[in-house]
């Protein structure tokens, strides 16, 4: 149980860190939506309201901590309200892999003329996209592959397609070429990921 409420909290804190919104508000928030629900009674609504106050009043993580069901509860809410902007812990890891691996590899980093082959340079392309479709794995990935389907399966997935099969063990200007048009593209798609999840 203490694992699954320090794991719910810690999606929680970053849902709010991501959609730059306090605690405070987001509990205003989501006891504004309670109480708007028609189908919660009146005296219901005035159990919320009261424990809306009390629990304002000493607002934070480690008050949350302290009552088991609210970390389920706000999360809950938090998921629903944020909607398709909603990111998981799992959404939050399998993104870091994939930064990690456009970070390091050939992808991002410039590969000088007369250095390397372009057979393994492709092949380190290949592992990036490999990598991405095992970090899919889990249902709770969903806003993660959204955000970086495109590039994966249109940008990367397009490169790969067209120089498969196509190398030999010698290096192709054409290649480097487009291989540098295409780190510039990496470069950017690396720059959005550390924007949505705030690796920077």
């Amino acid at each position: 149980m203490t694992t699954a409420i320090n794991s719910s909290i810690k999606e929680l804190t970053a849902l709010l860190k991501l959609n730059k919104i306090g605690l405070p508000s987001f509990l205003d928030i989501c006891n504004s939506a309670l109480i708007g629900d028609a189908s919660i009674d009146e005296a219901s609504i005035k159990i919320l309201e009261k424990h809306h106050g009390r629990f304002k009043r000493r607002c934070g993580i480690k008050r949350i901590r302290q009552s088991p069901e609210l970390p389920f509860l706000y999360l809950h809410f938090a998921r629903t309200y944020f909607g398709n902007s909603a990111v998981t812990s799992a959404d939050r890891q399998a993104a870091w892999s994939l930064y990690k691996e456009l970070k390091t590899r050939i992808s991002s980093i410039g590969l000088a003329d007369g250095y390397g082959t372009d057979t393994t340079a492709l092949h380190s392309l290949y592992q990036i996209f490999t990598s991405w479709r095992t970090s899919l794995d889990s249902p709770e990935t969903s806003a993660f592959m959204s955000f970086s389907d495109v590039f994966m399966n249109r940008t990367l997935r397009d490169f790969l397609a067209k120089w498969h099969g196509s190398l030999s063990d010698g290096n192709s200007t054409e290649f480097r070429t487009e291989l540098k048009s295409l780190q510039s593209e990496v470069k950017q798609f690396i720059r959005d990921l550390e924007g949505k999840y705030s690796f920077v």
